[in-house]
Formats: C-alpha cells, structure tokens, sequence
C-alpha cells in the first residue's frame, strides 16, 4: 500500500460513525449522497475505507461507507441474540473442549501468513489490528460474538437457510422454519456500547470480506440489546423466496468460499489432542482448578490429554502465502480507501 497516497486525507475515525454526518447520510435520486448537514459526498469506488479504531490501530470497513444500518438475518424466532458458546452451559464438557478449541484455532491463526504479513501493514502511524475472536466465529468456532453484516441481501441469506450437519452445507428453510430480519442503524449500537460493538470487515481472510462482516461481542451476556437497539423487517414466509435467495449468492459459496485457511479449521476441528497449556489457560480463565478442568475432559472419551503441539504444514504455509500473494494483497492494494474529510 503506498503511504504516500494517504496524506493527502484523513483515516476515518471510529467514533464519526455515530454521529449524524454518517447515520443520516441518504442517497438523492440523482445518485448524490448527502449528509446531514446537507453536504454533497462523494464516495470512492473502493470496497474498504481505513477506519481509526484505537490510537494506533485500525481496521477496513467492507460496504458502501454510508449505509448506516447493521442487518442479522435467523432462520428462526428466538428470544433475544445468543452467541453459540452460550448456548452451552458454563464449565460443563462440551463448553470446556468448545472454548479450547476455538483458543486453539486463534493460536495457530497466529502461525499464518494471514496474520503475520498483515501485522505490519501500515498506513501513517496506524497499525492492522485483527479481530480474533471474529475470524473464529466466521470460521464456525463457538465464541461470545453474534455476526452482523452491513448488507441486507447477506443478512437475508442466513434467514432464509439451515445449515446441515450431516451433509455439511446450507439449504434452503423450509417450511417448519421462519426467517427473521433484524436491523439496527450503526450509530445507535456504537453509542449504546463501545465495548459491544465490534468492526470486522477485512480480516486477511476470505469470509468476512464476503459477508461485509460486523459483530456484536455479548461477553457480557446482554440479553436486552435486540429490542433495545433492533427493529423486526418483515420477510416472506416462502419456500420459492428461500430458493431465489439461496441461487441468489450460488448456494452459499459466494459468501464461503473455497479458501486455504479451511484447512486450518478442519485439523482443528479434527484434532483430539489437549495439551496442558489450555487446560492451565481454561481454568484461570474460568477460575476452576486444573483437577476440575481434567476431570471435564475425561468425561469426553474421544480427547486425549498429551503435550504434542499443532504445527502447520510447510506446504499450507506455502499455499497460504500464495494465495496471500495472489489475492490478499492485490485486493489491498487496490480496493481499500481513504476518505477527504469534509471539514463542516
């Protein structure tokens, strides 16, 4: 990324977001899009903007910059946002091994490509900063992260499809199903919790990207934020609308695409060795002991405790840094962008 390009403007503040320059920006029939202040703003063509999110970090924004809402699309009817690792109960079997596994997977990202080429990405004074707990959410790992997007048509995708277990894909619902279209705008959530709110979007790797990826970390266990911050969008009951949805983004595959990390995932998800460095990380974690945390194990049959360690292949390292090569940086290079800040 040249560096030079960027001091002709200013890396877009996390926070601007929820003001109303942004919240209530609209697009006018000409095509125009203005702000609140009735200012004219012209977008640039790239698919990221450069977003400050700490002193000396930031992150890139996918999505249109001044589409203000945040979408989460269910299949079905639930009473409020529940993570997946909260859906298991605390300190039981499967919560023990879950959260190990997902810790597990962060590490090993840490070995990759991905992740140690984009570290030293630089724009000004600012660093990446990852969002790990989001690419093992995106990666089916259980974690206290509920995925939002920044586009209705991907939010309409997961409403209107299942996932299969045992042929492991998406399908369409059908009828004993009903999708459901949660919207919130942007600004209301980053006022309601810095915390809570979490930029996503480009993560090094493919599936973030493709869903225009945001979340809400619920580690907090706040069961009130949906009718607090979202309202209901009606959606069509149909089995025909679930089918054009789901041929709509090919079954699924353009928002899972075939990338080199599900090989990372799948001898994670495959390994059944736990090493006593996440049993010791579990139990000050939880505040267990690490009897209580063996014992939890031992009620699983399938997993051996042993000090063998995960290492990657010398050729996914390799399939990694080509595909990091071929499609990450190029994509870096030429989709992310800065914003002309208008000083009002």
């Amino acid at each position: 990324m040249k560096d030079d390009i960027a001091q002709k403007f200013d890396i877009q503040d996390y926070y601007s977001f929820g003001l109303p320059y942004y919240s209530t920006a609209q697009k006018l029939h000409d095509g125009r899009i203005i702000n609140a202040y009735n200012v004219e703003l012209k977008p640039t063509e790239a698919e990221g903007l450069i977003v400050k999110v700490t002193d000396n970090k930031f992150r890139i924004l996918i999505g249109n910059e001044y589409e203000p809402y945040l979408y989460r699309g269910e299949n079905k009817k639930y009473d409020y946002f529940q993570p997946s690792l909260q859906r298991l109960k605390v300190n039981s079997p499967e919560y023990c091994l879950e959260w190990i596994k997902k810790e597990l997977f962060i590490d090993i990202f840490k070995e990759t490509p991905y992740y140690k080429r984009l570290c030293g990405l630089q724009v000004r004074q600012y660093f990446f900063d990852f969002d790990l707990e989001a690419i093992a959410q995106h990666y089916e790992f259980k974690t206290d992260y509920i995925d939002l997007t920044r586009n209705q048509e991907v939010a309409e995708f997961f409403a209107y499809t299942y996932f299969d277990e045992e042929n492991k894909c998406y399908k369409p619902i059908t009828s004993e199903y009903q999708p459901c279209l949660y919207r919130a705008k942007m600004a209301d959530v980053i006022q309601y919790d810095h915390s809570t709110f979490q930029i996503v979007g480009f993560q090094g790797c493919s599936r973030p990207l493709k869903q225009q990826a945001m979340a809400l970390n619920l580690s907090k266990g706040n069961k009130t934020i949906r009718e607090e911050l979202f309202e209901t969008i009606s959606l069509e009951n149909s089995e025909q609308k679930a089918k054009e949805v789901f041929e709509k983004f090919d079954g699924g595959k353009q928002l899972f695409p075939n990338e080199t990390i599900l090989h990372l995932k799948n001898i994670v998800e495959n390994n059944d060795i736990v090493t006593e460095q996440y049993m010791i990380r579990y139990a000050k974690k939880f505040k267990i002991t690490f009897h209580k945390v063996k014992s939890l194990l031992h009620n699983n049959s399938n997993i051996k405790i042993r000090n063998k360690y995960l290492y990657l292949n010398p050729d996914l390292i390799m399939y990694m840094n080509r595909e990091f090569n071929e499609k990450i940086k190029t994509w870096v290079d030429k989709k992310i962008g800065y914003r002309l800040m208008l000083r009002i």
